[in-house]
């Protein structure tokens, strides 16, 4: 567990988490690579899904989710509980990850969503929430 995520290793042979604890999957690096490819030179999965706005009928219906969430999660910030922000942005996330995985058409904003999940795994409490927050408002912003 880490900050909140049950991360799963995509080469673990046992995937469950505890029940009701928002998870992710990491992904393993390919031999070879570096894992050091500016930002510059690469646009971001969920940037690249968002591109297209018409692709994912779910987009307005999880921006929707993610403004609510961003509502309950703003005041824990601003009280010093990044902590408890995180964790209502992480599971928001999830939670639009499980919607948009079922759904035709929402396959790349899905992928771009977990990419940002996982990102956030490893960061503390407050660069957690605000990596969230970031992918959050650009999902709120490609619905507009």
């Amino acid at each position: 567990m880490q900050n909140g995520l049950c991360v799963k290793d995509e080469t673990a042979d046992d995937e469950s988490c505890p029940r009701g604890l928002p998870s992710a999957t990491t992904a393993t690096a390919s031999p070879g690579s570096s894992g050091t490819a500016s930002a510059a030179a690469h646009e971001s999965p969920l940037a690249t899904a968002l591109s297209d706005r018409k692709a994912c009928p779910r987009l307005e219906s999880t921006a929707d989710l993610f403004r609510t969430a961003i509502g309950a999660g703003v005041p824990e910030f601003n009280a010093g509980r990044h902590g408890e922000c995180r964790r209502i942005y992480a599971e928001a996330a999830m939670a639009a990850l499980n919607g948009l995985s079922a759904h035709d058409g929402c396959e790349k904003l899905a992928a771009g969503l977990l990419a940002e999940i996982q990102a956030s795994v490893p960061l503390n409490d407050t660069d957690g929430a605000w990596r969230l927050r970031k992918a959050f408002d650009a999902v709120i912003a490609a619905s507009r």
